[in-house]
């Protein structure tokens, strides 16, 4: 058995996740497969908010939804306060960055390779204020050299991506966390790509903004996303929009944020959703981060040797201590995405990943790529499909 899991164990896995029984699924950094632990909470909720109308529901189960930070908090190794939800990870973003830039943030660099909605909307920050945006140079896998993107930002802050979505090498955080701490520059991680996958240990990595989304590798549904922001965020100015989910109205004209990060939320979300952000959280904990890493490593190396047994190219991330349970390739004489559909016709679904999804990252990839994501209950038999599927087409 590859990894640090039992036969038996994945076979427990898969059996509480009804769609590895159709699928190989082999695009989990777009969004990965709901176990029964998930959706069940889910439906539990709505089958009790049909029955007696959605705020008798939210009160029947309203500690069961404040369990959901603490879960959240404990997969992160930080307070419960410092964790807010958002829709999306690049909304929750978008409002930390507002927040920093109306406290008097005056420069941000940004990784080309980092999410193309933080990217446009730093951008989109700079027109009419005084922001200055840097957008810092990659390497063929996606990452800035840390000396110069915090040169970039020094006295501002530093976006980047833990692991970006077009190349499957982690950044080097604690490198970039320390030097932006002497250089005085906030550290802003866009974690969609990592949580779930690696240990993601928010004060280790001296995160002062941290964001992901529930449907990747957390495997948690669509439409729920987390936004961690630091005490020295917390100590800056709110969101720019007050609303009565993030604090209170106190006089005709005046409203009092909270302490916590509950200022960046919405009065109106979706009890089901955050419930099934819950349990993947709980989940995620529950496997052990530290294992899920190590089954998925060890599921890309098995990949990669069948790939080079079969005179397959290997991805570009191979042999990268870096290396997560992304894959990808890259080659401007072939049609990716004729690749990607051949591939599903095989029953193997792998994605292709164009400019609307990464435009600056795959200038320095020369084009679109495949992307292969694995995670810790996809099975030894599904990675030898792929490598045997992707040669014979590969050779085409």
């Amino acid at each position: 058995m590859t990894g640090s899991f039992t036969s038996s164990e994945i076979a427990d896995l898969r059996a509480q996740t009804p769609a590895t029984g159709h699928r190989i699924h082999l695009n989990h950094a777009s969004t990965s497969l709901m176990p029964r632990a998930v959706t069940g909470v889910m439906t539990d909720f709505i089958a009790l908010e049909q029955a007696v109308g959605t705020h008798a529901a939210m009160e029947a189960h309203a500690r069961d939804i404040e369990g959901v930070r603490h879960a959240v908090a404990a997969l992160l190794n930080c307070p419960p306060r410092n964790i807010a939800f958002v829709e999306t990870a690049s909304r929750g973003w978008a409002l930390a960055l507002c927040a920093c830039v109306s406290s008097g943030l005056r420069r941000i660099a940004l990784a080309r390779s980092d999410w193309g909605a933080n990217i446009l909307n730093a951008s989109a920050m700079a027109t009419g204020s005084a922001l200055e945006v840097s957008l810092v140079p990659i390497g063929p896998l996606g990452q800035s050299s840390p000396a110069a993107l915090v040169q970039a930002g020094a006295g501002g802050a530093v976006a980047f991506s833990l692991v970006p979505t077009s190349s499957g090498v982690a950044a080097d955080v604690e490198t970039i966390a320390e030097e932006a701490r002497r250089r005085e520059a906030l550290v802003m991680i866009d974690a969609a790509q990592a949580v779930g996958q690696i240990p993601v240990d928010v004060s280790a990595l001296g995160a002062d903004v941290l964001v992901f989304p529930a449907r990747k590798w957390l495997r948690g549904p669509k439409g729920a996303a987390v936004l961690f922001v630091s005490d020295r965020i917390l100590a800056q100015a709110g969101p720019p929009l007050r609303d009565l989910g993030g604090g209170t109205w106190t006089g005709a004209d005046d409203f009092l944020w909270r302490d916590d990060a509950r200022r960046f939320e919405s009065f109106e979300f979706n009890p089901a959703v955050r419930l099934g952000l819950g349990a993947a959280a709980r989940l995620a904990r529950e496997v052990g981060p530290g294992r899920i890493a190590a089954r998925i490593r060890a599921l890309v190396d098995l990949a990669c040797t069948r790939l080079a047994a079969l005179g397959a190219p290997l991805p570009m991330e191979a042999g990268d201590p870096a290396a997560t349970g992304i894959m990808t390739w890259a080659d401007r004489r072939r049609d990716v995405g004729a690749l990607v559909e051949a591939l599903r016709q095989r029953g193997i679904f792998a994605a292709a990943i164009g400019e609307s999804q990464a435009r600056l990252a795959l200038e320095a990839r020369g084009g679109p790529i495949l992307r292969a994501s694995v995670h810790y209950f996809n099975t030894e038999d599904e990675i030898e499909a792929f490598a045997t599927g992707f040669a014979a087409l590969w050779h085409i």
